[in-house]
């Protein structure tokens, strides 16, 4: 209750009520204020009173935007757009946060300076627009280091100035509002700026900013709530998720990748030196029941292969390995890093080690029924998105191989031959069933819990040894190879240490196995 305000409106409103209360009960004494029962009893009992029906008118606002609507003078605006964020929440929409504005300020100099430097956030000055502009600020818009930036002698570009038959040298420092904006400073605003001790000639506006986005009021997110509701747009994270597992069964999980996300590597552009998110695109990540399937294919004499030979309705979700005449041997495949796994995406070449181009080669390979149809989906004329240019994608899938060791309860008689098939059968679904959990709910890898689960599902089962040995293989779209581990008890992607894609997290790997990669042995003893 510490961010409660009791206000004397309210409180006088308490006072009144617990008098009325007395006074109701048949009590004739006096109640003013300065008696006894008043300042003992009354005024005490009307604060908690106050801050209690203050907490109750709070939990009312959210019942409905209405109610929010009829208590916005009671509970204030902070309390009212609190109340407002938590309904539309409920409805797969969330309030735009705002953005600063961005640009860069010009800083003029005699002569190059050895050493710059900006911390992020640090004050870098302030713009101000024109008397004779069309709408001038109440206030300058203050302006911050964006990044941290240093600038030595080489940094310094050098215009000559005929006016006063000088060479000058300047710098840009990239700069953001202090603040979310929706102001966009020009070249023809006055700039006061501040470079420590450095002595400088002026500061200036290169090009017009890029306007920022003040935060959205609760009238405005109320308006747009109530479209993207009724049209179902897939507008927020939040809706994609709600919108494509509605309309697709088969969807277990979903991770979209917008801008911002470490993720997305679509958006990235490289300039002088530079790489910027440019936004505009997102990476929608899927997890379906997938498919393990073994493709014969034939080779040339220097093993590549035609993904012609792909049936033309297979979603290749990620490679698992390569075989010659049933010998595992290196895959090597040349895929477009933020394209593979994406719906109707076939790699560009396929290559496997030590094949003559006459031995039989059978691939690997994790499919996905669904992930054509969902792309499909997304990108059908007339469908409002999250962004220009979305992409379905399949999380690459993260083969496991557990192998359990296992010594059961003790039978006097023995366990027959069928039994121990039976038994083998079923720890082996219980596995399975594990995995297929994981992918479920989200949660990571560990391998006391996988024991956990056999135990439970499998009374025949007395111990299993310790630690498991579980071999995980990983396609990474980055080198085109099948990354191979050793599990760990509980196993992070972050825990990889080989150099991988930067697609590759815990929210874009799907953990895979079936019964035919469980392997179980029993112990003699």
């Amino acid at each position: 209750m510490s961010d409660l305000i009791l206000s004397r409106e309210r409180f006088d409103s308490a006072v009144n009520t617990i008098v009325q209360f007395l006074r109701d009960s048949g009590y004739s004494g006096s109640l003013e204020d300065g008696t006894g029962l008043h300042d003992a009893v009354i005024k005490p009992n009307a604060v908690i009173y106050g801050l209690f029906a203050q907490m109750v008118d709070r939990a009312s606002a959210y019942q409905s935007l209405q109610k929010a609507l009829e208590l916005k003078d009671t509970i204030g605006q902070e309390d009212y757009d609190d109340a407002v964020d938590g309904i539309l929440s409920n409805w797969f929409v969330t309030r735009n946060d705002g953005k600063p504005s961005y640009g860069h300020v010009r800083l003029w100099f005699l002569q190059p300076v050895d050493f710059l430097q900006y911390k992020d956030g640090q004050p870098v000055g302030t713009a101000t627009k024109p008397a004779t502009a069309p709408v001038v600020p109440a206030a300058p818009l203050s302006l911050v280091a964006d990044g941290e930036q240093v600038f030595t002698e080489d940094s310094f570009g050098c215009l000559y100035n005929s006016t006063d038959n000088i060479n000058e040298y300047y710098i840009d420092v990239a700069v953001r509002s202090d603040g979310n904006s929706d102001l966009a400073p020009d070249v023809t605003d006055t700039v006061s700026a501040t470079v420590g001790d450095i002595y400088f000639l002026r500061a200036s506006i290169p090009s017009k900013f890029v306007a920022g986005v003040l935060v959205e009021s609760s009238e405005d997110f109320i308006r747009r709530a109530e479209k993207a509701i009724t049209t179902r747009e897939l507008i927020t994270d939040r809706a994609i998720n709600t919108v494509l597992r509605e309309e697709f069964d088969e969807i277990i999980d979903l991770y979209v990748a917008g801008h911002g996300k470490k993720e997305q590597l679509r958006d990235i552009v490289d300039f002088q030196g530079v790489r910027v998110h440019v936004g505009n695109k997102a990476d929608i990540w899927i997890a379906t029941e997938l498919t393990r399937q073994m493709y014969d294919v034939a080779a040339d004499a220097e093993g590549y292969v035609s993904t012609g030979q792909f049936p033309g309705d297979v979603s290749v979700a990620g490679f698992s390995g390569a075989y010659i005449d049933g010998t595992p041997t290196g895959l090597e495949v040349a895929c477009e890093e933020t394209l593979f796994g994406s719906g109707n995406y076939l790699p560009e070449s396929i290559r496997v080690s030590g094949t003559s181009g006459l031995d039989k080669v059978t691939l690997e390979i994790l499919t996905d029924p669904v992930l054509n149809r969902v792309s499909d989906f997304v990108r059908a004329g007339g469908q409002r998105v999250v962004c220009y240019d979305p992409l379905v994608k399949h999380k690459i899938p993260l083969v496991l191989r557990p192998v359990l060791d296992v010594t059961l309860v003790p039978l006097q008689s023995g366990y027959s031959e069928e039994e121990l098939a039976d038994i083998s059968t079923r720890i082996r679904l219980a596995a399975t069933d594990y995995v297929s959990n994981l992918v479920k709910t989200g949660a990571p890898w560990v391998a006391s819990e996988l024991v956990a689960a056999v135990h439970d599902a499998v009374d025949a089962v007395h111990k299993i040894r310790l630690p498991v040995v579980c071999k995980g293989s990983l396609f990474d779209p980055l080198n085109g190879k099948v990354l191979r581990f050793d599990m760990p008890d509980k196993f992070s992607v972050a825990d990889i240490t080989e150099t991988h894609s930067a697609q590759l997290s815990d929210n874009t790997v799907q953990l895979y196995t079936d019964e035919g990669l469980v392997t179980v042995n029993f112990s003699k003893s």
